[in-house]
This record gives C-alpha cells, sequence and structure tokens, in this order.
C-alpha cells in the first residue's frame, strides 16, 4: 500500500489559515473570522493557529485539525483531502 504522507502530516495550521482566510490575525493561538460554513456577518468562527482545530460559535461546526477543516470546507473525503493538500502545499 502506498503511504499517504511524504514528508510530514500537517501543513503548520498558522499557514494554511492566512491562505483560507485574508487578514487573518496571527501572533496569538486563538484568531477569529468569517465563518465559511454558514452565511453571517460577525466573526464566529474560532481557529487555533497551534493545532489547527476549529469552532464555529453559530452553527457549531468543529473539528481538531488543518486536514478535518479542508475535508468539512471543500466536501473531500480524507484521501482526496491528504492529496489536494499535497498538490498546494508540495509538502
Amino acid at each position: 500500500m502506498k503511504a499517504l504522507f511524504k514528508k510530514k502530516i500537517f501543513i503548520d495550521p498558522q499557514t494554511f489559515y492566512q491562505n483560507e482566510f485574508s487578514g487573518i490575525k496571527t501572533g496569538r493561538e486563538w484568531t477569529n473570522v468569517i465563518c465559511c460554513f454558514h452565511d453571517e456577518r460577525n466573526p464566529s468562527l474560532s481557529l487555533n493557529l497551534v493545532s489547527g482545530g476549529y469552532f464555529c460559535h453559530a452553527c457549531g461546526e468543529k473539528g481538531g485539525s488543518v486536514v478535518s477543516f479542508f475535508m468539512q470546507r471543500y466536501s473531500l473525503g480524507f484521501k482526496d483531502a491528504i492529496r489536494e493538500l499535497e498538490m498546494r502545499y508540495s509538502w
């Protein structure tokens, strides 16, 4: 069986979320952004820039890694998400 991961399992969460959201505030563990999982005007999606975890205080969407975020946001299965992340970030 071919290995799914070439170099490392996860991209740096801060780098990943900076690519997903413009104008993200860095320099701390948690930051809030406009949620991409539902329609809103006020930032309710909390992102952990260290672990990659996320939680929306409005719609309840949550996960523990950038891979789970990527899977949910783009409606991908695990293997497809890993392949896409590998292509985007050249692990």
